[in-house]
């Protein structure tokens, strides 16, 4: 995942921070587990910094196991520093 690049002004950057607000609500909220499988998938697709962040949040506080499952597959897919710490974190019992 990489950081949208542009001005804060650029429409193209706020769509895709809309984006991921909405993708991280869905993954959260909707009723439907294959529907929060798709965000948390979506999300990983997000050229968005925020939506490592957002996935992280799910791994940490989601009550659907398998929505956790997917956002944990897709950070381990994403080579991003922060989701290996957490990734390692988990595994390994290691935090600040």
């Amino acid at each position: 995942m990489r950081r949208a690049s542009g001005r804060l002004d650029d429409p193209v950057v706020w769509a895709g921070e809309r984006a991921t607000a909405h993708l991280a609500e869905i993954a959260e909220d909707d009723p439907d587990t294959e529907i929060r499988q798709a965000a948390v998938f979506a999300l990983s697709q997000s050229e968005d910094d925020a939506a490592v962040e957002a996935l992280m949040n799910i791994v940490r506080t989601h009550d659907n196991r398998e929505v956790v499952k997917s956002a944990l597959f897709w950070l381990g897919q994403s080579g991003d520093p922060r989701a290996v710490e957490l990734i390692e974190e988990l595994l390994f019992g290691r935090g600040d």
